[in-house]
């Protein structure tokens, strides 16, 4: 985890009209500041996609080492193949 000040602050420039209209309706109707509710929106974002896993890792666990499945280095912008020998074919 990234050892950050307990509150820090952002300027978002550039927001699309209708999106500031909506957030605030939104900040209205929940009787909080925009503010809030932009800081849940990007809490509940982050808790989501932390808890999803990489495809690599979902593919390692059904069939990888433990499956009887070499699964190759990752290189630096691919996978190398996979290459088949007569011993894997079922």
């Amino acid at each position: 985890m990234v050892n950050v000040p307990e509150y820090s602050s952002i300027t978002i420039r550039g927001v699309d009209p209708e999106d500031k209209i909506w957030l605030q309706d939104q900040a209205s109707q929940m009787g909080i500041s925009m503010s809030e509710i932009v800081r849940r929106l990007i809490r509940d974002h982050r808790r989501r996609i932390e808890h999803h896993l990489q495809p690599s890792k979902v593919f390692a666990e059904y069939f990888g080492e433990k499956h009887g499945v070499e699964v190759p280095e990752r290189t630096q912008l691919s996978y190398r193949p996979i290459t088949f020998t007569e011993e894997n074919e079922i």
